[in-house]
């Protein structure tokens, strides 16, 4: 598979709104990092931040969030087919962090804070789970991400049992205890930087490290106030338009 041949078909999925079907694809994690890259380049982008995960399937892995599609809260966001939210927590870098072996101690050391974000989400591909690294070069189906103002100083967050809502126009669509498997931010952080191979530089110091959803994907059914909160942690207010 060309890498090249698949980050055009995914620029034109960006364009036109259709989703993809079979076609070529990457069929391995560096393919998959080689259209992330030329992603970012085909539209002239640089990186704010970054999606980490630990993928049961997979493992540790990661996508870039682009400086383009990521907004401070207060502002609006397109409502398009197929828009998710995900409420995360945001680690701010102070410090490059390379590859390597690190405990929850030395990532925490490197936080520069940490902010409540929610990540909008919807992928370009029709089946994403068919070809897992078609999904990572998709950027893990990331459409961008709404950060909240507030820069919180680190503290080692007890996430689990918190209660995580989303709601718009004050119609709860989201009322639930955070759940897995975004308990554990520092871990997630630590579990991608033993693998690290990722082809756009890593984490660098000013960029942030968004580590998964405690709802899981909260359907976006149409525009309005929306405002996202973890109990105890932050909240996030955007505009759906």
């Amino acid at each position: 598979m060309s890498a090249t041949n698949f980050t055009r078909r995914l620029l034109d999925a960006r364009q036109t709104g259709l989703l993809l079907g079979p076609g070529p694809e990457p069929d391995s994690p560096e393919e998959a990092y080689a259209v992330q890259r030329l992603t970012c380049e085909g539209l002239g982008e640089s990186v704010a931040g970054w999606k980490v995960a630990d993928h049961p399937r997979l493992g540790p892995i990661a996508a870039p969030i682009f400086a383009g599609m990521s907004k401070v809260e207060g502002g609006s966001w397109p409502v398009g087919p197929g828009l998710g939210v995900e409420i995360e927590i945001a680690l701010w870098l102070k410090r490059d962090l390379a590859p390597g072996s690190y405990t929850r101690t030395m990532i925490a050391e490197a936080l520069d804070g940490y902010s409540l974000g929610v990540e909008m989400v919807g992928g370009r591909l029709a089946e994403p789970d068919r070809n897992l690294f078609a999904f990572l070069g998709d950027l893990m189906a990331n459409r961008g991400y709404v950060m909240g103002a507030e820069r919180n100083v680190w503290r080692d967050l007890a996430v689990p049992g918190r209660t995580c809502r989303f709601r718009i126009d004050g119609r709860i669509l989201y009322d639930a205890p955070a759940a897995p498997p975004a308990l554990d931010p520092l871990g997630a952080t630590a579990a991608w930087l033993s693998r690290g191979n990722d082809a756009l530089g890593g984490l660098k110091a000013g960029q942030f490290v968004t580590t998964g959803s405690v709802c899981g994907i909260v359907p976006v059914p149409g525009p309005g106030a929306a405002l996202a909160e973890i109990e105890g942690i932050g909240a996030v207010q955007l505009t759906l338009a």
